[in-house]
């Protein structure tokens, strides 16, 4: 991994990239403050602006198409459940749904060790997708 990161940087000093290049990388740059800085703005100052401005960094990662789906499920559960049960019932219901994340990361951790004792590699949980 060290000889991966440092013959990366030493590449880029070696070889600079010219302007041509780092122009419009500077222009997305100061677009995605800009759109970063807005959101961050409605965010505190709009009552009732329904976005989050940490969806803009993280919505195109490649976990984002495997989790996708339960955010959506996620959220949609806690706003019946807040239109419907109000903060008693979501307070309530908290410790079942925080106990499922944890069960997850149990049965997770569980094969891993499962995988560190036996020797055995591959044994993993599916999330949804192949």
């Amino acid at each position: 991994m060290p000889r991966t990161v440092f013959g990366f940087v030493a590449d880029k000093i070696n070889n600079p990239l010219d302007a041509h290049v780092m122009g419009p990388r500077w222009l997305f740059t100061g677009v995605g403050t800009t759109l970063m800085a807005g959101l961050m703005y409605a965010r505190h100052r709009l009552v009732s602006w329904p976005l989050h401005y940490i969806g803009m960094p993280i919505g195109d990662t490649w976990v984002m198409t495997w989790v996708w789906f339960s955010i959506a499920i996620g959220w949609l559960l806690k706003l019946v459940i807040l239109r419907y049960g109000g903060v008693t019932l979501y307070r309530a219901l908290r410790p079942f749904f925080l106990g499922l994340i944890l069960g997850q990361i149990s049965c997770a951790g569980l094969w891993m060790l499962i995988d560190v004792f036996t020797g055995m590699v591959g044994n993993h949980i599916h999330i949804g997708v192949p």
